[in-house]
């Protein structure tokens, strides 16, 4: 099932997303996104639900994200310098 599009990239679900969380999965970097979903997707369905939340998919962030900044990786000169932003955005977590 498609759920989004992300410029020309799809994003592939099995389950149903609810549209809050699928802007939050549009913020991933499209390198980890089938991972994150994927394992999104078993852990909910694990818990007997067949549908990702908005609340749930930020408590898995939260529960499994990185917690120290990863710098950003620019394609043409790779991974940059470690920045004192946040690995992940204030609003994932209102």
């Amino acid at each position: 099932m498609i759920q989004a599009e992300r410029g020309k990239e799809e994003i592939k679900t099995k389950l149903e997303w609810e549209k809050k969380a699928l802007q939050v999965l549009n913020e991933i970097p499209s390198y980890v996104r089938t991972m994150v979903v994927e394992m999104t997707e078993d852990i909910v369905q694990k818990e007997g639900v067949n549908k990702v939340t908005h609340d749930r998919f930020v408590s898995l962030i939260k529960e499994y994200a990185p917690k120290f900044p990863v710098p950003p990786v620019d394609p043409e000169f790779g991974r940059q310098e470690p920045s004192s932003e946040p690995t992940l955005p204030d609003f994932w977590f209102q």
